[in-house]
């Protein structure tokens, strides 16, 4: 859910028409761009001088004797403060990297890797299209996957549906869907209902086809009692079903499903929104274009392969099919998300969950600034704050500062100075970070710091891809204790004699969260509380 700012190309030598106005528009709207590369600095010199982009990239790392190429990349994290990337690739080998530092991949199918971009998570067939994908991911997956996670109980899978009419993109936001929750952390199990066609004699033994198709198509009993029921019942699911080979019309295609508490199921396919499967899903999405799309879709797709008598079927069979399940069923009307993918570029969210996470919030932050030092002065004269803290010094702007930190000041009413609060010891490349959080005196127990730590992990988990934020804290500070376990963070063991206070080493508690963990967590149900407030 959170923005992929920087982006990692490994160049061919070869500058394709549109890669100038890409690597413009890229530069232009900020994001932090960068060459990873296993060529030489000489060779990757010669390139950007020869044409001319050495101005576009901020970051860029050649071949170094000894470190891998995933190495690099996580050198390039670091040096850019991001939790990840988007690799822009031709070679499997590139995206082999992205997925084993969780990054999201683009694959140039006009490169020079032959097939290797179709394992990438997503298909550029032109310069601007990188442009393209990157804005789709940052603004179009970023709010779906959002959405998504609103449903998300803490300990339960949580089934979502995806259906819309034939050739209206199902298939291919599903798995660039899948793949963008599995890079944010989460498990996540693709359902395909075409996967669960029955035999051709099941399928067509009803005279009426329209019918037939809509009755017999698809084995819902083996959806049900295989997948859907006993993943609603148990909560888990861990099996091997042998499903028909829809060419061959025979069942010789295994196919193995895997899904726990913390899975993220996709179920995909036409006529889904009926019963027995609609009882099941905790989540509905439909995918809408017009009939007249569809028909140039299959052009497109099938006219090449089958001629006329595609669209014929099309029309006399398909579409019929589709408005008569419209009709009886109302899948748009019963849907929570539906998507304008009328043009499948430039997908459009047209209804969803509303996302308003202000309303309601006591305090805010603001960036530490020189005018708020001396309030963080006055607030660590305290003798309880110093000893919480564990400062011998006072701090300096500069101390708050730096690629490796996020500081706040916490205010009330945009202007009354309540406290600080930080992630601090990031390391972008493990995405992890340390909190502390200091409350000045007259404004404790008052629920500020409550407030405050749970605005600061919905920040570090939503806007910063951070995946584990960490803390200590003293054992004789039972308030504090009690307040992070309620939020959900998890004892870890204890630093024994840690800290010298009062002229006695004390313990130190170590709890941890993770994003995966705050999902269902007291401070995501209240996210969710305000949001579906309005």
């Amino acid at each position: 859910m959170y923005n992929y700012k920087t982006i990692i190309f490994d160049l061919d030598g070869i500058l394709y028409d549109g890669t100038i106005n890409m690597l413009h528009n890229l530069k232009k709207e900020n994001y932090t761009l960068c060459i990873c590369t296993n060529c030489s600095k000489e060779y990757i010199e010669e390139i950007l001088d020869t044409f001319d982009i050495r101005k576009y990239f901020t970051i860029i790392k050649s071949k170094v004797q000894g470190l891998t190429k995933a190495q690099l990349i996580k050198q390039t994290l670091d040096e850019s403060s991001s939790c990840s990337a988007i690799i822009v690739g031709s070679r499997a080998m590139d995206f082999e990297v992205a997925d084993n530092t969780s990054c999201l991949s683009i694959g140039i199918s006009y490169g020079r890797g032959q097939s290797d971009y179709k394992a990438a998570d997503f298909t550029a067939e032109h310069p601007m299209d990188i442009h393209r994908l990157v804005k789709k991911i940052n603004e179009f997956y970023k709010d779906i996957a959002k959405q998504i996670l609103q449903k998300k109980q803490k300990d339960l899978p949580l089934l979502v549906g995806i259906n819309g009419v034939d050739t209206s993109g199902k298939t291919t936001f599903t798995k660039e869907l899948s793949r963008y929750i599995s890079k944010m952390g989460f498990k996540t199990q693709t359902i395909l209902m075409d996967d669960f066609h029955n035999p051709s004699q099941i399928r067509n033994k009803e005279r009426d086809a329209i019918l037939s198709y809509i009755n017999n198509a698809f084995d819902l009993s083996k959806i049900e009692n295989e997948i859907l029921g006993p993943i609603a019942k148990e909560g888990i699911l861990d099996k091997e079903l042998t499903l028909l080979d829809l060419e061959e019309d025979k069942f010789t295609k295994c196919k193995r499903y895997f899904v726990d508490k913390d899975t993220i199921v996709l179920v995909e396919g036409v006529l889904l929104y009926r019963e027995p499967l609609n009882k099941y899903f905790h989540l509905r999405l439909f995918m809408d274009i017009s009939f007249d799309e569809v028909l140039e879709r299959a052009k497109k797709r099938d006219g090449a392969l089958f001629g006329d008598k595609v669209i014929e079927r099309y029309r006399t069979k398909y579409i019929p099919i589709q408005k008569l399940y419209i009709e009886k069923y109302d899948p748009k009307g019963i849907s929570d998300i539906i998507i304008d993918n009328e043009d499948y570029n430039n997908p459009k969210i047209i209804k969803g969950i509303a996302c308003d996470k202000s309303k309601g919030e006591k305090i805010g932050f603001e960036n530490i600034q020189e005018k708020h030092m001396t309030e963080i002065t006055k607030m660590l004269e305290d003798d309880d704050a110093r000893e919480m803290v564990g400062v011998v010094t006072f701090p300096s702007l500069e101390d708050y500062k730096g690629n490796n930190n996020i500081c706040y000041a916490i205010l009330v009413d945009q202007q009354q100075f309540v406290g600080v609060v930080e992630l601090f010891n990031i390391s972008w490349k493990n995405r992890r970070a340390e909190l502390s959080i200091t409350i000045k005196p007259s404004m404790r127990g008052k629920g500020y710091g409550h407030e405050a730590v749970k605005k600061i992990l919905e920040l570090g988990f939503e806007v910063h891809g951070i995946n584990r934020i960490w803390l200590r804290v003293l054992e004789t500070n039972k308030k504090a204790i009690n307040l992070y376990e309620k939020l959900g963070f998890v004892q870890e063991g204890i630093c024994r004699g840690e800290s010298l206070r009062g002229g006695k080493f004390i313990n130190q508690i170590q709890m941890s969260m993770l994003f995966s963990e705050w999902i269902g967590g007291e401070g995501y149900e209240d996210y969710k509380l305000l949001t579906n407030s309005r």
